[in-house]
């Protein structure tokens, strides 16, 4: 059924995803609901029409909340609504309420809260409850299952490229020789006081500057991402030694200031605006025709936010160009770039590439290079074990890579799978399918039946999911913290409890000596309690294949491709229930 067949002046997928919203909403009950949309394709026009589509769930109930985190998203709903509806700014205490409006951020606690106040925390709330992002997983490991029931439209951002609805992107990657990889953590990206150190440098800055003189000199409104107010200041002056009216704006900028700063900006008044955190979201300058992205980052959020600054559309301007600065890629396993978004091999180059054209003719090469492989079935499968144990604990203290997120022993289990034993309480496992982390607890119940002792695992999906494998382990960590408190989180998880150095149990040797076969007194005085701990727990998950290596078949698999097709779907966005 056709709902907003009337809205002519809407763009056609605009008025597609209204009426898909609302036939989810009044044939098929689906009162929770999200979207997913690129940056510049209109989310607040959408459901400013939508709001006056959706009937009251009752008399009286007229009200409509719309929730974000910052003001001037607040103030951009509400003189967009104002166009096309009838409103007034509420205050005070809003009990009846008819609609709730929220974007990406309802993950947050805050956002959780006000969920549960008006009685929409639930699938069977009577609200309308509708969220829109370009980004809509969470990647701080808060799934959006506890605030919506279903994605009900998404249109990716190439689509949109390809359809013309935004800006095509012109993109180099540039490569340093910077290593990220004794930067700090914080919240599952870069500790930026941290990563400053290492970024603003004279070096470092002058390549940015001459790469724009390069390649960009030409553009007329060039958006470059710092990393903190110090780096956008010595960017700006490094600008500015070479002759150009560089500008910045930072959370040390006054207000009055910054807007002024702002319309100059998108009046083409001067060609270059540094900033670091200001200018990521809700920030609508067409003009933008250059993005330089000289801030690295592990989060796809903030990434597509960044370079979506320059997609909308102008009369001004054909394309966009984007200049990402890519450091040490092979230490950081969860750094995003250009290449990564768009699902390729991470050392992939890109110089002056038509996205567009690019995505194009890599489908075209996959697709030939995919149709001249024929692979038999294979016959015999050879599982290879380790030929000397301590091959395995090798990092018994911990899988290295997550050594540098979490204080406590995650080990390694396979690929992309991860295990913390929790003692008596069992274990949790982090492990990816279908492109996305998920939490799986497990603990062994032992009964008598009888007069015979029954053992049995008992499973419990967790509700964290991630695409990322830091915000994944630091929200399972954060579980543990609060599900058994700070001290006995620490006593049975970390890494620094004193238990782990103490020597070997009696129970552990004997245990050990009956798993491992190859296992010499000499190799057993190598072993500490807690690294006998680790061993053992791989050896027990190891009974599901995943501490042995990998079964190999007859074929060779090309991992690579299969690891670029992962990364692909890693981004995808499937409309359809939450799971």
């Amino acid at each position: 059924m056709r709902y907003s067949s009337t809205l002519s002046y809407l763009r056609p997928y605009q008025k597609e995803c209204i009426d898909t919203c609302l036939s989810k909403f009044l044939d098929h009950k689906v009162n929770r609901q999200i979207v997913s949309l690129p940056v510049g394709s209109g989310k607040t026009v959408i459901f400013s029409h939508l709001i006056k589509q959706i009937p009251s769930p009752f008399p009286d109930a007229d009200k409509v909340l719309v929730l974000a985190h910052r003001e001037e998203l607040i103030d951009q709903a509400y003189n967009q609504i104002s166009k096309y509806s009838d409103l007034t700014r509420a205050k005070g205490e809003q009990k009846e309420m008819q609609k709730l409006f929220l974007a990406h951020h309802v993950a947050a606690s805050s956002y959780r809260r006000i969920l549960k106040y008006f009685g929409a925390d639930k699938k069977e709330t009577h609200l309308f409850v509708w969220g829109c992002s370009a980004t809509v997983r969470r990647y701080d490991g808060l799934a959006l299952i506890n605030a919506f029931d279903e994605i009900a439209y998404h249109k990716d951002f190439l689509d949109m490229i390809q359809e013309k609805w935004l800006c095509n992107l012109r993109v180099t990657t540039i490569k340093t020789n910077v290593d990220l990889s004794k930067v700090k953590s914080h919240k599952g990206d870069f500790h930026l006081n941290d990563l400053s150190k290492y970024l603003n440098v004279d070096s470092r800055n002058n390549v940015i500057v001459r790469t724009y003189l390069e390649l960009a000199a030409q553009r007329k409104s060039t958006l470059v991402f710092g990393v903190d107010i110090k780096h956008v200041e010595s960017l700006t002056a490094t600008f500015k030694r070479c002759g150009l009216d560089a500008r910045e704006i930072s959370s040390k900028t006054k207000p009055h200031i910054r807007a002024e700063t702002l319309k100059e900006f998108k009046e083409r008044k001067f060609p270059v605006l540094v900033n670091c955190g200001i200018l990521t979201e809700g920030t609508d300058i067409p003009n933008i025709d250059c993005v330089i992205m000289s801030r690295p980052t592990k989060s796809p959020v903030l990434f597509q936010q960044m370079i979506g600054r320059g997609m909308r559309l102008s009369p001004e301007k054909e394309d966009c160009l984007v200049l990402d600065f890519i450091d040490s890629y092979n230490q950081i396993p969860d750094l995003v770039t250009t290449p990564t978004l768009l699902g390729l091999d991470p050392t992939t180059e890109m110089r002056d590439e038509n996205l567009e054209s690019f995505c194009v003719r890599e489908k075209e090469t996959s697709e030939e290079k995919k149709s001249g492989i024929i692979i038999d079935t294979p016959t015999k499968i050879h599982i290879t074990e380790y030929s000397d144990p301590f091959e395995i604990i090798d990092d018994c203290s911990g899988a290295k890579y997550i050594g540098s997120i979490s204080d406590n022993v995650w080990l390694r289990v396979g690929d992309d799978s991860y295990v913390i034993s929790l003692q008596s309480y069992g274990t949790i496992k982090v492990k990816k399918e279908n492109g996305t982390y998920c939490v799986i607890k497990r603990k062994k119940i032992s009964r008598r039946v009888k007069g015979i002792m029954k053992h049995y695992y008992v499973k419990e999906n967790l509700p964290i999911t991630s695409d990322s494998l830091s915000f994944t382990i630091r929200a399972s960590d954060k579980w543990i913290k609060e599900k058994y408190g700070t001290k006995t989180a620490s006593t049975i998880a970390s890494r620094y409890a004193k238990w782990r150095n103490h020597p070997l149990t009696k129970q552990q040797i004997t245990w050990l000596k009956k798993n491992l076969i190859s296992l010499c007194e000499k190799e057993l005085n190598r072993l500490n309690k807690g690294q006998a701990s680790n061993l053992m727990t791989k050896i027990i998950e190891g009974a599901e294949g995943n501490w042995k290596l990998k079964q190999k078949r007859g074929m060779i698999v090309e991992k690579k491709k299969e690891k670029e097709k992962k990364k692909k779907e890693k981004y995808a966005v499937k409309v359809g229930p939450l799971m």
